[in-house]
């Protein structure tokens, strides 16, 4: 009650910033350390394992310790972030420019060369630019770095093209509009996982709609998105004929593994999972292949998962 309590307070009251790090920070506090383990506790729902046990002293534990975060993150705000006037009417910061031709072709060709890219990969079928998994689409391939790229990179390069002139002109024209619908195409929200999904529509609402900017319309859509959006998007994971479409608010998602972070973070304090900087240097070296570095270390969620004996390794560790 105390997190989710507090996280509110910092995402509507604290602060006259529409969308900030801060806010962010506090969004996700209140889903995924406040609601989702509070569910989870009360229904006693334990992930990863069937054989652990965790005991009331360890949630409280692990409480105490997420709001002496808050503590220090507030003290950190309050002496170094200085709070400046806010520009309340959304207006773009950026003054107007026509953009010549050439620049034109530019972004013409970064949007064909996405979609062309992003279609190959998906062996030419159109319906994989629409639905993750479906009953529609040949036999799912394995997943190579070069997917990952093409998926990762080179496909929101024709969302990203448009969100840039629309962000410097104002305004959609017929060029705009053609690059808009090329980029919708290659980035349809129920072909995407929903973490690009967020990444992608997020700052194209930000750019499309200024007025997001001011109040707390930014903060209510985020949260909205993750009890509506989120679930809505999970129907598109592995569609058929059969899969029924939900939509509304969907707080069983908070009972699904989904929402695996604080159980996560509670393990760590538990088990006293304590590695002194050898996963935060292999996140920040992560440019450095393993062919070059034998013993890099593996990601946070497979070296909890191999030391408590975990039946599954792709689990989120956001401590």
């Amino acid at each position: 009650m105390l997190i989710s309590c507090w996280s509110v307070f910092a995402i509507f009251i604290k602060r006259n910033i529409s969308f900030s790090l801060y806010k962010t920070f506090y969004t996700f506090s209140l889903l995924f350390f406040g609601i989702a383990p509070f569910i989870q506790y009360s229904d006693g729902i334990v992930f990863w394992s069937s054989t652990q046990f965790l005991t009331e002293q360890d949630y409280i534990v692990t409480n105490i310790i997420i709001l002496f975060i808050f503590v220090v993150i507030e003290i950190v705000y309050m002496f170094v972030y200085k709070d400046g006037r806010v520009n309340r009417g959304g207006s773009n910061i950026y003054l107007k420019r026509e953009f010549n031709l050439k620049t034109k072709s530019i972004f013409i060709l970064l949007a064909f060369l996405s979609f062309f890219f992003t279609l190959k990969s998906k062996d030419f079928n159109i319906i994989g630019l629409f639905f993750r998994g479906s009953d529609f689409l040949s036999e799912n391939k394995d997943v190579t770095p070069l997917d990952q790229i093409v998926n990762n990179f080179v496909r929101p390069m024709s969302l990203f093209a448009f969100m840039v002139y629309y962000n410097y002109s104002r305004k959609f024209g017929l060029f705009g509009f053609f690059i808009f619908i090329i980029g919708i195409i290659c980035n349809f929200p129920t072909g995407l996982a929903r973490y690009n999904v967020a990444a992608l529509y997020i700052p194209l609402f930000l750019i499309i709609f200024p007025a997001l900017r001011a109040k707390y319309y930014f903060n209510m859509i985020l949260v909205g998105g993750f009890l509506i959006v989120f679930p809505f998007l999970n129907n598109f994971r592995n569609f058929s004929e059969d899969s029924k479409i939900n939509i509304g608010f969907d707080f069983e998602m908070f009972r699904e593994a989904h929402f695996d972070s604080y159980s996560s973070l509670l393990r760590v304090i538990k088990y006293e999972l304590v590695t002194y900087g050898n996963q935060l240097a292999a996140v920040i070296f992560f440019w450095v292949p393993r062919s070059l570095w034998d013993s890099k270390p593996k990601s946070s969620g497979i070296y909890l998962a191999e030391n408590l004996d975990f039946y599954f390794s792709n689990v989120s560790v956001n401590f």
